[in-house]
């Protein structure tokens, strides 16, 4: 950014760089960054040999870079449902040692709504998918002390509460879900 510069270009002289080289990453439409390559004497403008191993530098990183995006994006569809957005079966099944701790204490909530099918035999699939984002959006605003709320699939849901070690508290937490779903869901009025 044009704005930057004057600082960036304060904070090298400042530092004793004389002589510097800007290779941007990213697509000229979406720049993620540079690499910068200074010298403390004046050098001259850099051969085309250089510059070509410069620009070559450069879009490595940037592909590596993309790359590692798209990997994280994969990662992420593998172990999140697509339509609530929550944490899903796998994502689970792989942390929930790492989430329930050394002790393994913790309560686990299953959900399965009755009566579902009802709904997108009644009010369409879109209502129903609606809904589902309802209460995935009601799991996690009751999801607190580092529970963990997943969808399992079609209508079933699991919440994972770790640290429960008291069968009061886990009916307490039991009790709380239930008045959570409990609520009316508006949709379409």
């Amino acid at each position: 950014e044009q704005r930057a510069l004057p600082a960036v270009r304060a904070g090298l002289i400042d530092a004793g760089v004389r002589s510097f080289t800007v290779v941007p990453l990213g697509s000229v439409d979406a720049p993620v960054g540079a690499l910068g390559l200074g010298w403390r004497d004046t050098r001259e403008a850099l051969d085309e040999a250089t510059l070509e191993i410069f620009d070559t530098m450069g879009k490595t990183v940037t592909l590596a870079l993309a790359n590692t995006r798209h990997l994280a994006g994969l990662d992420h569809q593998a172990h999140h449902d697509s339509l609530t957005g929550l944490p899903n079966r796998q994502l689970l099944h792989r942390d929930f040692a790492q989430r329930v701790g050394a002790h393994g204490q913790a309560a686990l909530f299953l959900l399965d709504l009755d009566r579902f099918k009802d709904v997108n035999d009644t009010l369409g699939h879109h209502v129903g998918d609606r809904l589902l984002a309802q209460l995935a959006a009601r799991l996690v605003d009751a999801a607190t002390d580092g529970a963990l709320a997943c969808r399992l699939g079609g209508d079933e849901f699991s919440v994972l509460v770790p640290g429960v070690v008291d069968g009061a508290v886990a009916v307490a937490h039991g009790e709380r879900l239930r008045a959570l779903l409990g609520e009316p869901f508006a949709i379409d009025g």
